[in-house]
């Protein structure tokens, strides 16, 4: 795991410690009762949300990879449009 995940739950696990801690009265039981529930659901859309970026993140990635691909390709088919350009029927005298 990376130090930002650590960190992470280390944070919220202290968070949800706290939390717990200041809510004991009775009248709030049922509302402790809701709170893994709702816990969990926050914990999977941050999840969700931490995925879509890390997947964003890596077709970026690859984009760039292929982009820079084609430049060099393009680079190399220009060169060899530069040799080819010159046919021997119609090329220039002085290149003789």
């Amino acid at each position: 795991m990376s130090m930002r995940i650590d960190a992470l739950v280390g944070m919220g696990s202290a968070a949800a410690a706290g939390l717990v801690a200041q809510l004991p009265a009775p009248d709030t039981l049922d509302a402790l009762g809701k709170w893994p529930v709702t816990l969990a659901l926050i914990g999977l859309a941050a999840w969700c949300v931490w995925l879509n970026y890390r997947t964003a993140e890596r077709g970026r990635l690859s984009y760039d990879q292929q982009v820079d691909a084609l430049r060099k390709l393009t680079e190399e088919i220009g060169k060899l449009n530069a040799l080819l350009a010159q046919r021997p029927c119609i090329r220039d005298p002085k290149n003789d």
